[in-house]
């Protein structure tokens, strides 16, 4: 039996995946009127084979009212896209839903690719939301990118710099460094 993928579309209000101390929390409503067999949360690292990580036994949702439902996936995959998707027992499948969640445990910073050839992503803790200067340099000290940002996360476009070794420098509003790292350029 095929079953139907866009059951987000009839089936539920809302769902959505964040980042909770690094854990990846779903949280997903089922409209009023439905009801199914369980449900089912999968992961994937591709998008394209997923694991089961969980499941809520027993009928979900109501006839009558909306129902909310949540998960927690408390060992989530690690600095790399982790896709999420519900199987809402002979309703179908939910769109699928991508998040990454960086691992932060040895420094305040992650950047990949390292070494890189069109962009690198720079991911740095910012709970607060605090402004950031990020900077790029050559090694003979030529600022070769500058941008402020209030995010955790940057996307510096390299293609047009050559290969090389550069410098990324991170620092907060006080203008205190926080951040001291390499990227390597690899030519194409």
């Amino acid at each position: 039996m095929q079953k139907n993928i866009k059951a987000q579309d009839a089936f539920l209000g809302d769902f959505k995946i964040v980042e909770i101390e690094g854990s990846v929390f779903l949280k997903w409503e089922i409209k009023a009127g439905n009801t199914c067999d369980g449900v089912r949360v999968y992961r994937s690292a591709d998008n394209i084979f997923f694991e089961e990580i969980g499941r809520i036994e027993g009928v979900c949702g109501s006839p009558f009212s909306s129902v909310t439902y949540e998960f927690t996936d408390t060992t989530p995959l690690l600095n790399r896209n982790s896709f999420y998707r519900l199987e809402l027992g002979n309703l179908g499948y939910s769109n699928v839903l991508n998040i990454v969640i960086i691992d932060f445990s040895k420094n305040n910073f992650r950047i990949f690719p390292n070494p890189a050839v069109e962009f690198t992503k720079v991911y740095f803790k910012n709970p607060s939301q605090q402004t950031s200067l990020v900077e790029l340099f050559k090694l003979n000290g030529q600022k070769v990118f500058e941008k402020r940002t209030t995010e955790y996360e940057i996307t510096i476009p390299i293609s047009a710099f050559e290969a090389a070794v550069y410098l990324i420098r991170i620092s907060d509003s006080e203008g205190k460094v926080f951040v001291n790292a390499k990227l390597i350029k690899k030519s194409r």
